[in-house]
């Protein structure tokens, strides 16, 4: 929901007088950025100020406070509210405390590390501003991955010295890889089979188990865009052809014949993560 800007013909008695203030303030302390209309309404979080003043006002007063008394240096400062603004989507803030950043020294390379959403936020933030174009929010890849672990008679003990790693790129073509590295209990144990008892028999065998990882280099593609509410909404869909190729089979075939239990799989398809329970390999 977007409250209307207010021109100052409409305000009401109660509002005027904050109104007053509130562009003293703004004249005084935040230039440089667009934050006042042409007919003299106020922009940004000015705007919502000004429609309820008993709350309005206190915020107010406490923003003259902070920029009056900072107990922060104005570079820190503004990397605080910049990272502030990147985590709630925030586009004015963003908008503005850019350029008042600028002009606190901070390089363009810093912000852009700052403000950067990745492959999700990036697009929330531009569709929710209204910017970018059509193609906002299109191609999205996320690099499909799987987990496949196997049981052995004998103990792996994977934590033990060096992180057993190593990468296959036979299927390099195919945009396939294969890295094993052993995956520690407090992340991996999350991927065994079971729950009650039998998770708790999975851990305590944990020392049998060897793990790979299957990467694949997708060409299936997503999108993200936004719901009704404004909410993020992400789509993707992966071919039948990765779907397949991204399957724990590949890895199981090739580097488990000496094992004697797959206990565990997990991959993306169709944006849902699913699961292969323990089977026997054959």
């Amino acid at each position: 929901m977007r409250l209307p800007i207010i021109p100052p013909a409409n305000l009401n008695a109660e509002q005027k007088p904050l109104y007053d203030d509130m562009r003293e303030g703004i004249a005084r302390n935040f230039q440089g950025f667009i934050n006042i209309r042409d007919d003299g309404a106020l922009l940004g979080p000015w705007n919502p100020w000004i429609h309820e003043p008993q709350f309005g006002k206190p915020v107010w007063d406490l923003t003259k406070a902070m920029v009056s008394k900072p107990s922060l240096p104005p570079a820190v400062r503004e990397v605080a509210i910049l990272v502030t603004g990147a985590h709630f989507r925030s586009a004015y803030e963003l908008y503005a405390h850019v350029i008042v950043a600028e002009h606190r020294g901070l390089s363009d390379e810093k912000l852009a590390t700052i403000v950067a959403g990745g492959a999700l936020g990036t697009p929330e933030l531009l569709l929710r501003s209204g910017l970018g174009g059509k193609q906002v929010g299109r191609h999205l890849h996320i690099h499909p991955a799987c987990w496949v672990g196997a049981r052995y008679e004998e103990e792996v003990r994977g934590w033990d010295g060096v992180m057993q790693s190593y990468y296959i790129n036979e299927w390099e073509p195919q945009r396939l890889l294969l890295e094993a590295t052993f995956t520690p209990l407090a992340f991996g144990g999350a991927w065994l089979q079971g729950t009650g008892r039998e998770h708790q028999r999975s851990m305590l065998e944990f020392g049998h188990v060897g793990s790979i990882g299957v990467h694949l280099s997708d060409q299936s593609s997503g999108r993200i865009g936004l719901t009704s509410n404004g909410s993020l909404r992400a789509s993707y869909k992966l071919t039948d052809d990765e779907r397949t190729l991204a399957l724990a089979g590949v890895a199981a075939q090739w580097a488990y014949p000496a094992a004697d239990t797959l206990v565990g799989a997990k991959y993306a398809a169709r944006g849902f993560l699913r699961r292969v329970t323990a089977c026997p390999i054959p």
